[in-house]
């Protein structure tokens, strides 16, 4: 049986975050930013590396080396949900997949989890569902782990 430290030592995480307006509701943001830094600090409990963070909604800021429940507390305080009323929940994810299929080409060891934090249907949803198609076929006969978790308002809802 393999041990958690040695799955998460050759894991890296990412952790997609949607910062449109609608996050501000109903307490989101607070829910998305625990859940947040509990994913960081159990990674660096293994992985030296911590969390890869992005923060999305037309643009995507990626922030590395995530390790702690403090960083975590001042990542969301410096990126406020804004306003747009577009969410670019795909480019965030096919930078994530890019970034998995670069780190497992360098070390076919690494596997990738990436948990998705949003609170509604995405308005790219043909641009994601095409490229979850792409990734699939991809990823079909390699000896490799993708996993991605979506949670919905916070809370985990569907691993995929």
């Amino acid at each position: 049986m393999i041990s958690d430290s040695h799955v998460y030592l050759y894991t890296d995480c990412i952790v997609l975050v949607d910062k449109s307006g609608s996050m501000k509701a109903e307490n989101r943001w607070s829910h998305v930013r625990k859940r947040v830094g509990s994913i960081s600090n159990q990674v660096s409990l293994y992985n030296q590396a911590g969390a890869d963070v992005c923060f999305f909604s037309k643009q995507t800021e990626w922030i590395k080396n995530v390790k702690s429940v403090s960083k975590v507390n001042a990542l969301f305080e410096a990126h406020i949900p804004e306003s747009d009323l577009e969410t670019n929940t795909s480019l965030a994810l096919r930078e994530s997949f890019n970034k998995h299929f670069y780190r497992h080409k360098k070390n076919p060891d690494q596997n990738t989890h990436i948990y998705l934090f949003t609170d509604d249907v995405p308005t790219d949803n043909e641009d994601i569902v095409r490229m979850f198609r792409e990734v699939t076929i991809k990823t079909k006969d390699r000896n490799e782990q993708l996993k991605i978790a979506v949670a919905k308002q916070g809370f985990l809802t569907r691993k995929i």
